[in-house]
């Protein structure tokens, strides 16, 4: 059994960004996107940073450390979701926002829940006009969180998913 370190799960487009990235750093990485199979075997960590999908069992909980999610909005006045109509960003153009964020937060079943690592919120010069204009912003400012917190959650996160992984490891050996 691979024992990785981080399991990383992202949109095509930021698989270039995230590898150059965690390329310069010693840790043991593997990178998924939608497309991918992944293997139902314990890892250290789980990311996911632009994920469009939803990351359920017993996958969430094979992370040793837990899994972290990078937001593109503030939490938890902006989740996703599919209970709602329009995306976090379209939502705040609707609000007409002056003020925005994006958040690091640990995973749950739930979407966007669970206990927030940080949120860094920037002012706007005016309220943005499209989503993509918001977008945008939200993610230059998405990537500094994850290189600003990354190797903290990977260091200094406590394990939270032992049980569950000594549970599944006899179920499955």
């Amino acid at each position: 059994m691979k024992n990785l370190a981080v399991k990383i799960f992202t949109r095509t487009r930021e698989l270039s960004l995230l590898n150059d990235y965690l390329s310069t750093l010693n840790i043991p990485f593997e990178i998924y996107t939608s497309k991918d199979e992944v293997p139902n075997e314990p890892f250290e960590l789980g990311i996911s940073y632009c994920y469009t999908k939803k990351i359920n069992p017993p996958l969430l909980y094979l992370a040793r450390k837990g899994f972290v999610n990078y937001h593109p909005a503030p939490l938890p006045e902006y989740p996703m979701g599919p209970e709602y109509k329009e995306n976090s960003p379209e939502r705040g153009v609707k609000d007409k926002v002056m003020k925005w964020g994006v958040t690091a937060h640990f995973m749950d079943e739930e979407y966007d829940h669970g206990p927030i690592i940080r949120k860094k919120m920037f002012d706007l010069e005016e309220p943005p006009t499209t989503k993509d204009e918001l977008g945008s912003l939200a993610h230059w400012h998405l990537w500094k969180l994850f290189k600003e917190t990354f190797l903290d959650i990977y260091h200094f996160s406590n394990p939270k998913n032992e049980k569950f992984i000594a549970e599944f490891l006899k179920q499955v050996n």
